[in-house]
C-alpha cells in the first residue's frame, strides 16, 4: 500500500524539486519508464545546450512522392557540452550520437535514423530505463523490495502444489470418491497459481513509493494538474521564459505537453519564439497545426 502523507493541495505552480523529467515520470508511475521519459530527457538536453536545435522549414515528400509539403521542423545537432551528464542522460546522448553521426538532422527524420541501428539502440534504451529506475531507488523514493517477496510467493505456491500432488493421494487415498475431489482440487490449484503469477507480474503490486517518495509524487501530480488546468486558473503567476522551457520538458514526461504548448502559444508566443530552443510556431503540414 502507498504511504499516506496528508498532502492536500490541488496545484503546485512551480516544479516542486530538482528531480529530472525522467525521474519524475518514473516516480509518478511507480517505476514505469517509457518513451515519454526518453523524449523528455532528449528535450531537456536541448534545453541545457547539449544538443543544438534550430527551427527551419523543410520539404516533406508523402504519398510515394506524389505530394510534397513545406513544414516547420527542428534541426538537431551535437555540441561539445557533453560533460557532467548523469548516466541515463548519457544513454539518450549515445542514441543521438549514433543518429547524428553524419551531421545535423531534421527532427522528422530522427525516427528512421534510430531504427537504422535498431539492435544497438534497443540495448541503449533498455539501459536508459534501468538507469532511471536505479536513480530513483538511490534517492530512496521508490521501494521495490516487493519484487523479491513476489518471487518467494511464486516459488512457495509452486512448492505447495507439488507437495500436495504427492501427499494428498497418500493421505486421502482410501476415501470414497477421492479421485474426483483430487482432480478438481489440483485443477483449482493450477488455475490459482496461474492467476497469482499474472497478478504479481503487475509492477504496482510489487512496487510502492517510500514515505518521502509518496509526498514527492503527490506534489508532482499537483504540478501536472497545474500544467493541465493553467488556462482555467483565475490567478496564474507570471512565468519566466526559462520556466516555459522547463514546463514543456516536464510536461512531456507527465503526459501534458500538448496543454503546455497551447498555453505557451497564448501567453508568450513572440518572446519564446525569439529566445527558446523548444518553442517556435508555423505550419507543420500534418493537418495545419502549429
Amino acid at each position: 500500500r502507498e504511504p499516506r502523507t496528508g498532502y492536500d493541495r490541488e496545484y503546485e505552480q512551480f516544479p516542486p524539486s530538482e528531480l529530472s523529467p525522467a525521474e519524475v515520470g518514473a516516480l509518478v508511475s511507480q517505476g514505469g519508464v517509457t518513451e515519454k521519459q526518453f523524449t523528455a530527457t532528449l528535450f531537456d538536453l536541448i534545453r541545457k545546450g547539449v544538443i543544438s536545435a534550430d527551427p527551419t522549414k523543410v520539404t516533406r515528400v508523402t504519398w510515394a512522392g506524389m505530394r510534397s509539403e513545406e513544414i516547420t521542423d527542428l534541426v538537431l545537432g551535437l555540441t561539445d557540452r557533453d560533460t557532467g551528464l548523469r548516466d541515463f542522460e548519457q544513454s539518450v546522448l549515445t542514441v543521438m550520437k549514433r543518429a547524428l553521426a553524419e551531421g545535423p538532422m531534421p527532427l522528422h527524420e530522427l525516427n528512421d535514423a534510430v531504427r537504422s541501428d535498431r539492435e544497438s539502440n534497443a540495448k541503449t534504451y533498455q539501459s536508459f530505463r534501468e538507469r532511471v529506475l536505479e536513480a530513483v531507488r538511490r534517492s530512496r523514493l521508490l521501494d521495490d523490495s516487493g519484487t523479491t517477496v513476489s518471487w518467494l510467493v511464486r516459488l512457495g505456491s509452486i512448492g505447495l502444489v507439488v507437495a500436495a500432488l504427492f501427499l494428498l493421494p497418500r493421505m486421502l487415498g482410501d476415501l470414497p470418491g477421492i479421485e474426483g475431489f483430487l482432480f478438481l482440487f489440483f485443477m483449482g490449484a493450477i488455475v490459482g497459481v496461474v492467476v497469482l503469477f499474472i497478478l504479481l507480474s503487475f509492477r504496482r503490486v510489487r512496487t510502492r513509493r517510500t514515505k518521502e517518495g509518496a509526498l514527492e509524487a503527490e506534489r508532482w501530480i499537483a504540478f501536472r494538474n497545474y500544467l493541465r488546468d493553467f488556462s482555467r486558473l483565475e490567478e496564474a503567476p507570471s512565468i519566466s521564459l526559462a520556466l516555459w522551457d522547463q514546463f514543456l520538458v516536464y510536461g512531456i514526461s507527465l503526459g501534458v505537453a500538448e496543454q503546455v504548448l497551447e498555453q505557451a502559444r497564448i501567453y508568450a508566443p513572440e518572446a519564446l519564439e525569439q529566445t527558446s530552443s523548444l518553442y517556435w510556431y508555423g505550419n507543420h503540414g500534418y493537418g495545419g497545426g502549429g
